[in-house]
């Protein structure tokens, strides 16, 4: 389900109303008709959906329970990166192996250290809320690249101590297009390729 943010936006309130019933309903909403004499307000509410429009501010739930489940993989740790309020100018990405070394992650050691060298690494509930929301994925984010989420950590059970990894952003071919989706970075055994990038978040500057 699509998250709605409640925010000081014109129109949120009738906006927010049309986009809950349209979200659930299985018809078209009464709403529709008397928001389609509205061209401008409909393109608002069009946009927020899709996650394009610039001035409405997006909020990030970054809480572990916010987080999407999966029955195959456990949440091992999270620390939420402090973006509750997406802003594309507070996010600094960090090619992997130019900034830690390639032998780091092929000998499988320090991980901990290397996460908190990281200086505030992104946590998996932005990655989440990039993918319900396409159209905040910045445009510089080169498709060739995997963009990992480093501050939450899974675990497969089922694969003992062999199962943890980091969750990442990349793109993939799905019928006639290519669209972002999510994928799993093994922590052992090298799994750091040259399409690795490293997220992280600036710290929010009080004024």
């Amino acid at each position: 389900m699509l998250d709605l943010e409640y925010t000081e936006f014109h129109g949120l309130g009738l906006a927010a109303k049309f986009c809950e019933r349209w979200l659930k309903a299985t018809g078209e909403p009464d709403e529709l008709n008397s928001l389609a004499e509205d061209a401008l307000l409909l393109e608002d509410i069009v946009q927020i959906l899709r996650g394009t429009h610039d001035t409405f501010q997006y909020r990030i739930q970054n809480e572990e329970n916010a987080l999407q489940k999966s029955k195959h993989r456990e949440i091992k740790s999270h620390v939420p990166a402090g973006m509750s309020v997406w802003k594309e100018s507070r996010i600094k990405l960090f090619p992997a192996k130019k900034e830690f070394g390639i032998h780091t992650f092929e000998r499988c050691i320090f991980y901990e250290e290397w996460v908190a060298a990281l200086k505030n690494p992104a946590d998996a509930t932005i990655m989440e809320f990039l993918l319900r929301r396409p159209g905040r994925i910045p445009k510089a984010w080169d498709p060739k690249y995997r963009y990992i989420f480093p501050a939450t950590r899974y675990n497969y059970p089922e694969q003992g101590r062999y199962g943890d990894c980091y969750l990442c952003l990349e793109q993939r071919r799905f019928s006639v297009r290519n669209e972002w989706t999510v994928g799993n970075v093994d922590v052992n055994g090298g799994f750091v390729k040259e399409e690795d990038i490293m997220v992280t978040v600036l710290p929010l500057v009080h004024k």
